[in-house]
């Protein structure tokens, strides 16, 4: 976990250099929250449920990884909407997550 710390402390330091706005997600959380089954429960149940909150072009083949970064993705949205719950504050840290 470390390295993944590290690894996501530089991309995220690369991209606001970018002027790019970055903030946390948690995918599982957020599929919980929606009623849809985590990668690990059911692959093709989490796709379908994401289908069915409006994501469109996933793939049969779709990763887990690549199923997750849809739900951040969808997150991402409702958050730039106002429709998002901010935890935490974005100086010392935040986390985004869809409204329960």
């Amino acid at each position: 976990m470390r390295g993944l710390t590290k690894r996501g402390i530089r991309l995220r330091n690369l991209l606001e250099a970018d002027e790019f706005r970055v903030f946390e997600v948690y995918p599982g959380g957020a599929q919980d929250i929606w009623s849809i089954p985590r990668v690990k429960r059911s692959l093709s149940g989490l796709r379908e449920g994401l289908r069915k909150l409006g994501i469109s072009g996933l793939k049969k083949e779709s990763s887990d990884h690549e199923l997750d970064a849809a739900t951040g993705a969808l997150v991402g949205l409702l958050f730039l909407q106002g429709k998002a719950e901010v935890y935490g504050d974005f100086k010392s840290g935040a986390i985004i997550m869809p409204p329960q």
